[in-house]
């Protein structure tokens, strides 16, 4: 008894309600029964103004701009310290302190920082600790922000923190965040040349063309350091008349600067080097170095012969490390954008990159996330095409013909005008999320179309003609239209409106379907039918031909 008088307290309720829709139903088939008359009575009208549509819209995509996955707001961010090549760690950790107070200061005035954290000191990994290793000039502070603080908020306290550690002297700083799809950087340029100084000069140089880029921030040529060395330049001549080769002595050499291996020891089931070798075998003056000496091999014991006997030795300075991609020798500068798209910070940047700079032996080319975005679209822009086609084959089996699944099909463009529409008016760009939604957009637009098409073929076959047919599955299917497309839209709508965390992540695909069915449904009603009406009068034409 309890649950009946619920369900007719209910009923009570919503009796008015449903009786409304039920007369603005009315109103809308009769409305739309006009306009059916109207579209019927010139059928070629409403097709050829689709495909219009479709041809001057969906080109309109190249200019939306384009990224990879929106930036996504997490409340965590982080600032890499890289002060010059052998600054020691105790120096490194009063820079990072006067940061810290910094950060501190901006916590007392109120700003919604949760927590700090410092990492001082790169740590070099176990068993391979070598002079020149240590990476004692590399630092990061890691904020993590309140729940309560937002992505203006985070914008703000950036802004503050970056003022106030440019107070710093000689204390370099730049801005990362944690990434969840990708570790490449947004802009990212590679630039290749075999000549060392020749591809150091030459990325300085883009990086100072990247850094008047307006949208561009953070530029940052990632050129190794330099540290002196000394050049030994063996005499071919000499060696041979010693009987030495230049494996011989470069070995003899590589021993008594980093040593050599005299036993190991095993640490949590790792081998671990014991390197024996001289105090202060890697910090000699170039006279010291003249001094050292190689054995020469002979019929006794082995002669030692100084080094400077068999060539030349210079002071010169030298990388700290070499970077290979595809086996040759690269730099890459590298930046993030600042309120544009990825697509439009990238041709910003190729603009800028224009001209006769460099050397002609050096290549310079484009890669980051910009790369990753071009192969993520291009896949996603295959997968349409695929789904496209896999829904015809379906439609064309259903209906047995190959032409009315023409019909259904444009229903799809349509769709994507819509996608297209709601991308420029809410200023999203194009990126992976959007194309999944249009790709999902494809399998559910066609539905409307399909139920249209069946209840056409239906009512012919019991006699009516083209036209009174499809005049009257319009009017019969128009409530099940509106009434499925409604329920699809109101769904994804809380997913459309972007709240809450993660809103960057479904509100691109969340906008693609809504506006795409949206726009696909109002133009169903008016394309199925007519284009069903034009198809049939030309097989009619052709058979009595």
């Amino acid at each position: 008894g309890l649950f009946v008088r619920f369900f007719h307290g209910i009923d009570r309720i919503l009796g008015p309600v449903s009786a409304a829709f039920s007369h603005a139903m009315t109103a809308a088939q009769r409305l739309y029964a006009r306009i059916l008359d109207q579209v019927l009575a010139v059928s070629w009208v409403a097709p050829v103004l689709a495909v219009m549509l479709c041809v001057v819209v969906i080109p309109q995509a190249s200019q939306l701009g384009s990224e990879l996955v929106p930036d996504l707001y997490q409340g965590q961010f982080h600032f890499d310290v890289e002060l010059s090549e052998g600054t020691p760690l105790e120096e490194t950790d009063r820079k990072v302190a006067s940061l810290e107070l910094a950060v501190e200061k901006l916590k007392v005035e109120g700003l919604p920082i949760s927590m700090v954290t410092s990492t001082v000191g790169d740590a070099p990994v176990l068993g391979e600790v070598q002079s020149g290793d240590r990476r004692e000039h590399i630092a990061r502070i890691s904020l993590t922000l309140t729940e309560e603080a937002t992505r203006e908020q985070e914008a703000l306290v950036i802004e503050r923190l970056e003022v106030e550690f440019a107070k710093v002297p000689d204390c370099p700083v730049t801005l990362g965040r944690p990434s969840l799809f990708t570790f490449r950087d947004p802009i990212e340029v590679e630039v290749f040349d075999e000549d060392l100084e020749v591809l150091r000069t030459s990325a300085l140089a883009i990086e100072e063309r990247l850094k008047l880029v307006p949208n561009l921030l953070d530029v940052k040529a990632q050129v190794a350091d330099q540290v002196p060395e000394i050049h030994v330049r063996l005499d071919p001549v000499r060696l041979s008349a010693y009987g030495l080769s230049l494996g011989q002595v470069a070995d003899g050499l590589r021993a008594k600067g980093i040593g050599e291996i005299a036993t190991q020891y095993r640490y949590a089931e790792k081998p671990i080097d014991v390197r024996v070798r001289m105090r202060g075998a890697l910090e000699k003056a170039i006279e010291d170095a003249e001094m050292d000496s190689v054995a020469v091999p002979g019929e006794g014991a082995s002669a030692p012969l100084r080094i400077a006997s068999l060539g030349s030795l210079e002071e010169a300075m030298g990388p700290v490390e070499i970077r290979r991609v595809g086996g040759e020798r690269s730099v890459l500068v590298t930046a993030r954008t600042d309120g544009v798209d990825l697509g439009t910070a990238t041709a910003d940047a190729e603009h800028a990159l224009e001209g006769r700079f460099l050397s002609p032996t050096t290549v310079a080319r484009m890669s980051g996330q910009n790369q990753e975005m071009k192969e993520s679209l291009q896949s996603l822009a295959e997968a349409l095409a695929l789904a496209i086609f896999i829904v015809y084959l379906v439609l064309a089996s259903t209906f047995e013909s190959l032409k009315l699944p023409f019909i259904v099909i444009l229903t799809v463009p349509l769709g994507i005008c819509g996608a297209i529409f709601a991308m420029a008016f809410t200023g999203i760009p194009l990126g992976v999320l959007s194309m999944i939604g249009v790709i999902v957009l494809c399998g559910i637009v066609v539905n409307n179309g399909i139920i249209f098409v069946a209840r056409i073929q239906q009512l012919q076959e019991a006699g009516q003609d083209p036209v009174s047919a499809a005049r009257e599955a319009g009017i019969e299917r128009l409530r099940p239209i509106l009434i499925t497309s409604a329920t699809t839209i109101l769904g994804l709508l809380p997913l459309a409106l972007g709240y809450g965390p993660g809103a960057e992540l479904r509100k691109p695909l969340a906008i693609t379907v809504v506006w795409g069915l949206a726009a696909a449904t109002m133009m169903t009603l008016v394309v199925i039918p007519s284009g069903y009406r034009l198809l049939q009068r030309d097989s009619k034409e052709g058979r009595s031909a």
